[in-house]
């Protein structure tokens, strides 16, 4: 039922032996294995992997080789033809003829963000390519490449099922996410003296604070696993994407990751764009210079204490943010119609289920008038990550909660592309991932970001 797979990773990360280990087992189905389209950047590129790659990858390789065909002419840099008659056909993204010639079962798109923007004066390749599979249901196609602002990091995210890679902890055993903030740089350190060993890079895991040297690191990646951070309930999805950052690489030393973000840091947007390509694996977004006036942001202060409920408030709105082990909260008082004002009463942390529940049903506020306000609604983000030994992230908590506390209403974040309204709702009859049943069922907001 897999449609189409992407791939959003860093150089060196075996991106192309996926792609080729792809081809060779369509290639070994037999007969009805189809035609495969290997799409690349350019000319030069595309005869590279099947020279440098592919063909000797397919005759190193028993069942391949048997299947290759026994003309040396079927071989070439410009197709190559298999004994059961399944043909690989070469394109460049430049070239509108190349894209259009052939149809493929399996269609590849490699390097994705080095396509050129428009193949010729038609579209864009990508869309070309997708034309290339209308003609059977069940082509499929795999997009991969490193992120260069423009397709790939987009199109992963947008799959309905996307995967993430995890390096494992070797000392607590937790699947965890690297991120800048887990680099333990040494104070004075400089691009140059981390390159060439002045001074070693370490990283700590997130989890339990074990401090990592490349060994550790080493070990923890070939340890990890893919967690599943959109989708995960989707037994069926159409669009599958895997997304791994520099971090989760065991092939890419901590410090190479480190002396590109020092430079990053004190360099220009080049070196801004290289590391979020490159290292985070993702699109480089632009930083916005806000202003810092003073009499602006004071604008904003209301010069009511904590906890003061401002005076005309028609009722009070708790929102949860959902983390594995706390939730992030605000209580806000909401004016009447037509204004709408909104005012923060409170945020803060807490830490269990309990602690919200006092905050929704037993807190009380008051206003200048000594009028007396509790919440009357409440919002909580139904997800909140998992650990390694869970199944699923705490949405079945969230919707016990939710059951037992009818004010609170859940909401999931979906993405922005979908079809349908800002706000749709769902109705959730089962708890996820089981058959068993949620006791008069829940109704969940799914909310476009």
């Amino acid at each position: 039922w897999v449609r189409e797979i992407c791939l959003c990773m860093p150089e060196r990360a075996g991106k192309t032996q996926v792609l080729i280990n792809a081809a060779m087992w369509q290639i070994d189905r037999g007969i009805d294995a189809g035609n495969i389209f290997w799409l690349m950047p350019t000319e030069a590129e595309a005869k590279k992997a099947f020279g440098e790659r592919l063909i000797p990858s397919l005759q190193a390789t028993r069942r391949t080789r048997a299947l290759l065909s026994r003309f040396r002419d079927d071989t070439t840099l410009s197709m190559i033809r298999f004994r059961h008659g399944v043909r690989i056909f070469p394109a460049w993204s430049n070239s509108p003829a190349t894209i259009a010639s052939f149809f493929g079962r399996l269609n590849i798109a490699d390097e994705t963000d080095k396509f050129a923007s428009r193949a010729g004066d038609e579209t864009d390749p990508l869309t070309l390519l997708r034309k290339r599979g209308r003609d059977r249901a069940d082509s499929k196609f795999i997009f991969a490449s490193t992120p260069g602002q423009k397709y790939i990091y987009t199109m992963t995210m947008a799959c309905e099922q996307v995967w993430s890679r995890r390096p494992r902890c070797p000392h607590c055993g937790e699947l965890v996410t690297l991120t800048v903030d887990c680099l333990i740089i040494p104070e004075g350190a400089t691009e140059e003296t981390v390159k060439n060993g002045g001074h070693a890079v370490a990283c700590a895991c997130p989890h339990c604070g074990a401090e990592w040297d490349d060994a550790d690191r080493r070990n923890a990646c070939h340890a990890g696993a893919w967690v599943a951070v959109k989708g995960g309930d989707r037994s069926r999805p159409t669009s599958v994407g895997y997304h791994a950052a520099a971090f989760a690489i065991d092939k890419i030393p901590l410090s190479e990751i480190a002396a590109a973000h020092l430079r990053a840091q004190a360099g220009d947007l080049a070196a801004k764009v290289a590391w979020a390509n490159g290292y985070l694996c993702e699109d480089y977004v632009e930083e916005l210079s806000v202003g810092r006036d003073v009499d602006h942001i004071l604008r904003y202060k209301s010069g009511l204490p904590r906890n003061a409920v401002p005076l005309g408030t028609a009722r009070l709105g708790l929102l949860a943010d959902t983390q594995q082990d706390h939730f992030y909260y605000e209580l806000w008082a909401y004016g009447y119609a037509p204004e709408f004002s909104m005012h923060m009463v409170r945020h803060g942390i807490v830490q269990s289920f309990d602690d919200l529940g006092h905050i929704l049903n037993s807190e009380e506020f008051t206003d200048a008038d000594g009028k007396s306000h509790k919440v009357s609604i409440g919002l909580i983000d139904s997800g909140g990550g998992r650990k390694s030994w869970q199944k699923h992230s705490r949405t079945v908590e969230v919707y016990e909660f939710c059951r037992l506390n009818p004010k609170m209403k859940a909401i999931k974040g979906i993405w922005a592309g979908m079809d349908g309204g800002l706000i749709t709702y769902k109705s959730v009859d089962t708890y996820p991932g089981t058959n068993k049943r949620i006791p008069g069922g829940i109704v969940r907001a799914n909310i476009k970001v």
